[in-house]
């Protein structure tokens, strides 16, 4: 695919973006750790562009992506409350940055992309998403496409599950099959292009933010 088409298609992350900013004082505090999932990511494409043109690589903020990704997907669901006890999500965010650091600088370099632990944030995630999925089925009585948090969930599960066969294809297969690793490629792309958009419909219906008066 040429870069500038990529470069085009990852320009679907500005519709959850804009959404979110003309949103953002009706939105429950609740969903703040996901704004900044397309604030930062949204910085972050543009950041890739720049440093693909100039460097020819963009696997330094690329990491620092992963593990940025992998925290704020965390931080959101645990203000969704997928989690009963506080220390489960310190203990996996502790695990996160463990892992990062140890593969990033121990393992491999900063220049080198962090492939494992993508790989293992992007499984966990689809995990919660799916277990945080089986919990509105029980606990909301009407659940369809247009509930906000089902959207940004089963989006999530699309996204990082492409994510988990794309980078295990690198790995594996691509050095071997540069056409299919370019086919590959292209549907993580798509993908990511139509889960972009399904965040920004996603936060469009989200209810506005309950207001409570407090009576003197």
């Amino acid at each position: 695919m040429p870069y500038w088409l990529q470069h085009t298609l990852s320009f679907s992350i500005l519709f959850p973006v804009l959404v979110g900013i003309l949103r953002y004082r009706q939105l429950d505090a609740r969903y703040l750790p996901f704004l900044l999932l397309m604030w930062i990511g949204f910085a972050n494409e543009q950041v890739s562009y720049v440093s693909g043109k100039l460097f020819r690589t963009n696997a330094p903020n690329s990491n620092l992506w992963f593990l940025a990704e992998a925290l704020l997907c965390l931080w959101c669901f645990y203000r969704w409350r997928l989690f009963r006890k506080p220390l489960v999500p310190c203990l996996i965010g502790g695990a996160y940055v463990l892992f990062w650091a140890m593969e990033t600088f121990l393992l491999r370099s900063i220049l080198d992309f962090s492939v494992y632990f993508h790989i293992c944030y992007a499984f966990a995630t689809v995990l919660m998403a799916i277990q945080y999925i089986n919990k509105l089925i029980v606990t909301e009585q009407q659940l369809s496409i247009r509930h906000g948090d089902f959207t940004i969930c089963t989006a999530l599960v699309i996204f990082n599950t492409g994510a988990v066969f794309s980078e295990c294809f690198w790995l594996y297969a691509f050095t071997e099959n540069a056409k299919f690793g370019d086919s590959v490629f292209l549907i993580t792309t798509f993908a990511n292009f139509f889960t972009n958009i399904m965040y920004g419909f996603a936060l469009l219906w989200v209810p506005r933010r309950q207001v409570y008066l407090q009576l003197s």
